[in-house]
């Protein structure tokens, strides 16, 4: 996997995932970057969209852009990284994941969905539909298993240290200091072992 740095290196005659995230900047900035480098045989380019070029949006509102790049751009395989605090139960009734974004995606971008189905139970999917008369290919990942991507990290600092930290952003960047590491430098370092079972979701997206 290659980050590109610029949306002219994504052809759609290449390998390429445009990476949709409803969370903050630990997955475009920190997590994915020594992840790209250390998968760096394949020959799939990424694409992390920057404003002003799409509007930043959170939770399930992210996936709106995927309408822009296809409809301007002719771009149709997407991975989208979610938060699982973003998925709410309503009305006191929990909702699946799955069933979430499939509703989401039919109601507020009107996409006629085609094909869906579990990679892995409660934390990666994979979605084909339509927008118009366009087709897109969209993988999800599920960060947490309760609420958010601190417990993917928390689990690989037990992993690579044997040290357990409580899964928030302030402990983790207190052990981190305590080890002279960044977050970037904890990635880079880990073995692919730990990386796949620490990033469940992630791994098991296409």
């Amino acid at each position: 996997m290659k980050l590109a740095r610029d949306l002219k290196e994504i052809k759609p005659q290449r390998p390429y995932l445009i990476i949709l995230t409803g969370n903050g900047k630990w997955e475009r900035k920190r997590v994915l970057p020594p992840l790209c480098e250390k998968y760096d045989g394949s020959e799939k380019f990424l694409w992390f969209p920057e404003p002003p070029r799409v509007k930043k949006e959170t939770g399930l509102k992210a996936l709106n852009a995927i309408k822009h790049y296809l409809i301007q751009y002719g771009l149709e395989r997407f991975l989208f990284l979610l938060d699982r605090e973003h998925l709410k139960a309503k009305r006191g009734k929990a909702v699946k994941e799955q069933g979430q974004i499939l509703n989401y995606l039919q109601r507020k971008l009107r996409a006629k969905l085609e094909e869906s189905h579990e990679l892995l139970p409660q934390r990666a999917f994979a979605i084909k539909g339509r927008i118009g008369s366009l087709s897109f290919n969209l993988s999800v990942v599920i960060f947490g298993a309760t609420s958010k991507i601190e417990e993917e990290i928390s689990e690989l600092i037990k992993l690579k240290y044997g040290i357990e930290v409580e899964a928030k952003d302030s402990k983790i960047k207190w052990l981190l200091r305590r080890k002279r590491k960044r977050l970037e430098d904890l990635l880079a370092e880990a073995s692919k072992k730990a990386l796949e079972k620490a990033f469940p979701g992630l791994y098991a997206a296409p």
